[in-house]
């Protein structure tokens, strides 16, 4: 698969992935993982800044089509569903 990253490289990415999936448990351990892979605590938290940061991306997308919808509530009332989950 090609190079291989470093436990602590390896860990700081585990944390921000944890961030962004809003696991508990998966931060703790990975917290744990790369204070003991040597990370600083500054270090970590730019993975957690990162990691927050990624997610809030999808709900910024999420909120501005909410802001359309209802905008536009009337147009949707008119034309009927257009089909979706449920």
């Amino acid at each position: 698969m090609g190079a291989n990253l470093d436990a602590k490289t390896l860990a700081l990415i585990g944390v921000g992935a944890s961030v962004g999936a809003n696991c508990f448990p998966c931060l703790e351990q990975k917290v744990t993982e790369a204070l003991k892979a040597g990370a600083s605590v500054e270090e970590i938290a730019q993975a957690v800044q990162l990691g927050e940061e990624a997610k809030m991306q999808p709900n910024q997308g999420i909120k501005a089509l909410a802001e359309m919808l209802l905008q536009n509530a009337q147009s949707l009332l008119d034309r009927g569903s257009a089909g979706g989950c449920g």
